[in-house]
């Protein structure tokens, strides 16, 4: 075979294979159309899964303030079970409460944040360590005075009394007469007010805002007067027709302020 035929042949079949190699070579790479695509199903991507941490931790984070809100309440709750439980109910001691009237001290409708006070069987803060007798005076309100430490936050008093006729100085338990000076409301002016200071006040809920209760009768309707009208009672009568007291809270976030 001649040499220059057999170059020809060579150089031909090189080109041939080099076209080849080319052709293959743009055929595995990427268009630009498909790369934008690519790019635009990572960035959803992304960004469904940013959306889900996003919401997880909101839901987290609610999660534990409702817990924060919860473990300030339930210790707030059991103090106020336990006062209750141990009230003393008797016909001849007062009682100050939404709707009380004559002969105990006059509580009225209470309009916004209601109070309470009552005489319990809970030790208290007691003038002088000796003659400590068992009862206390007990008392809920949330202080109105704009100027104290205490605004706008649950309060709880708790006065301890001593044995009748151990002393001239402090007032010891007073039985009801006929004579107003025997009630509550005369004796402790701060039992009875939302804004009057009283060293026996102490800070209870310090997120609480809004107290507020009613009475459970004995024939399982709720009521805001502490007695059955429909047997005729017109008085407290030491909560002979009252079986509970139904107490409702408000409590506001401190980090937040969103109401719980």
């Amino acid at each position: 075979m001649p040499r220059s035929l057999t170059l020809k042949g060579q150089q031909k079949c090189s080109l041939h294979s080099i076209g080849i190699n080319l052709v293959r070579k743009r055929n595995c790479a990427f268009t630009i159309l498909e790369l934008l695509v690519s790019i635009a199903v990572l960035v959803i991507l992304i960004l469904l899964v940013s959306r889900l941490f996003i919401s997880a931790a909101a839901v987290i984070t609610s999660g534990n303030r409702r817990m924060d809100a919860d473990a300030q309440l339930r210790p707030l709750f059991d103090r106020i079970a336990v006062d209750f439980s141990q009230m003393v109910r008797r016909s001849d001691l007062d009682f100050f409460g939404k709707n009380t009237a004559a002969p105990n001290s006059s509580g009225g409708t209470m309009g916004g944040n209601d109070q309470i006070a009552f005489y319990s069987c809970v030790a208290g803060y007691y003038p002088t360590p000796s003659f400590q007798s068992p009862i206390s005076l007990v008392g809920y309100r949330v202080n109105s005075d704009s100027n104290g430490r205490s605004f706008n936050k649950l309060e709880r008093m708790s006065k301890g009394l001593i044995w009748n006729g151990v002393s001239s100085s402090y007032t010891p338990i007073l039985f009801l007469d006929s004579a107003s000076t025997t009630t509550i409301a005369n004796k402790w002016p701060a039992a009875v007010s939302n804004s009057t200071t009283d060293s026996d006040y102490e800070l209870i809920g310090p997120s609480v805002f809004r107290f507020e209760y009613y009475y459970l009768l004995s024939n399982g309707s709720l009521s805001d007067t502490p007695w059955n009208t429909s047997t005729g009672h017109t008085s407290v009568s030491g909560m002979q027709d009252v079986a509970a007291i139904s107490v409702c809270i408000a409590i506001i976030d401190p980090k937040t302020k969103v109401v719980r």
